[in-house]
């Protein structure tokens, strides 16, 4: 039996549920164990262990260890899509060359659907680099100083009132039955045509379906690292093709 710690780790061919499936077991063969980490941030996924009732264990997580490697990730999809990267390097492999306007990046309109510690990165990294205007959405209290910084703070029920002031939305969202399918077709409909759609929170956070369907005839362009997402996405081509 493990007498100190069982570390958590995704490999690259590593599910979720190969994940949880080894944590359970490991957590019922070892009463001797004391701690459980995860090198993830979400623990959604291990939720199914119980380990609440297991009062002898600890369970931590890698929060803040993403932080700055996410809100970097966010301002580069914001200069990616601003100075038309995929037109460029469409360019660049047809060996066409055409010139293109561009877009101004400086005080972007920024919206982020969960203002935690990666959102306020996110917003600061923004700011710092773009001067860019943040519009954030919480249920989580914020300071009248903090407040005075933002061009807007509202609960989930305004983010109606958000979108059609913000040219960028990124969700930062946990996993919980409150935020399962938050963002769904009604909620892309709110989004300007133009905006740019980025989710580096819990996938199922998002209708990732609404999300393909929307992509081809409302939002602009979208970024995540949904396996389902790329996987609709490839279906759709693939018969495309067919046709």
């Amino acid at each position: 039996d493990y007498t100190g710690a069982f570390i958590m780790t995704m490999g690259n061919k590593m599910t979720f549920t190969d994940a949880r499936a080894i944590a359970e077991i490991v957590v019922e063969k070892s009463p001797k164990l004391r701690w459980v980490h995860t090198l993830t941030t979400g623990v959604d996924f291990l939720l199914s262990l119980k380990l609440s009732e297991a009062k002898h264990i600890t369970f931590t997580n890698a929060k803040g260890a993403y932080t700055r490697p996410l809100a970097e990730f966010v301002l580069m999809t914001v200069l990616y899509f601003a100075k038309k990267m995929p037109v460029f390097m469409k360019q660049k492999r047809e060996h066409k060359y055409e010139k293109h306007v561009t877009q101004l990046a400086h005080k972007a309109h920024v919206g982020i659907i969960g203002y935690g510690n990666v959102g306020r990165a996110v917003a600061k990294l923004l700011k710092d680099s773009l001067e860019a205007k943040i519009y954030a959405i919480t249920n989580d209290p914020v300071s009248e100083e903090e407040k005075a910084s933002l061009e807007f703070v509202g609960k989930t029920e305004d983010m109606d009132k958000m979108f059609p002031k913000v040219d960028y939305v990124v969700t930062i969202l946990p996993l919980t039955p409150k935020t399962k399918g938050l963002i769904n077709a009604s909620t892309f409909k709110l989004m300007k045509p133009e905006t740019i759609f980025m989710n580096i929170g819990r996938g199922p956070a998002v209708n990732e379906k609404d999300l393909i369907a929307v992509s081809y005839t409302h939002l602009r362009a979208h970024e995540t690292d949904s396996y389902l997402v790329c996987r609709l996405l490839l279906e759709k081509k693939k018969k495309k093709k067919q046709k």
